[in-house]
């Protein structure tokens, strides 16, 4: 099976694990896989590396394209949950203004969310979804 759906996470980040463990129960298909975000930066090339955007800390590399923010957020929510699902009226939504809202959700994620020392979600439990 080739893992064309891999989502990069910031594994300390416990509202990061949160997302993970919904994506875990939703995708029935088991499509999507899921590596450490810090792993992202060694499977980039340089001219992906200048496209992406490195600070936000949801990666999502989809169909050989990479997505960020709140882009690969929706694009996830769509192959769990396909292109009619509510969530998907935030396409609507002017990317910049979308990415805002990201943004500053990211900037406080540890503040409100906390933080973590090691994911919190086993891995053994899950060895076939997560890549190196």
């Amino acid at each position: 099976m080739t893992k064309q759906r891999i989502v990069y996470f910031d594994t300390k980040c416990i509202l990061c694990n949160r997302f993970v463990q919904y994506i875990l129960i939703k995708d029935k298909h088991k499509h999507i896989f899921f590596s450490d975000y810090n792993r992202l930066t060694n499977n980039l090339n340089q001219k992906q590396n200048k496209e992406s955007n490195l600070k936000a800390r949801i990666h999502y590399l989809r169909l050989t394209k990479w997505h960020d923010k709140s882009t690969a957020i929706l694009f996830i929510m769509r192959d769990i949950h396909g292109k009619w699902h509510y969530t998907q009226l935030a396409w609507l939504v002017p990317k910049f203004f979308r990415d805002l809202i990201y943004s500053f959700i990211a900037k406080r994620r540890y503040r409100w969310f906390g933080k973590t020392e090691q994911c919190i979600i086993s891995i053994n439990d899950f060895p076939e979804r997560f890549v190196e």
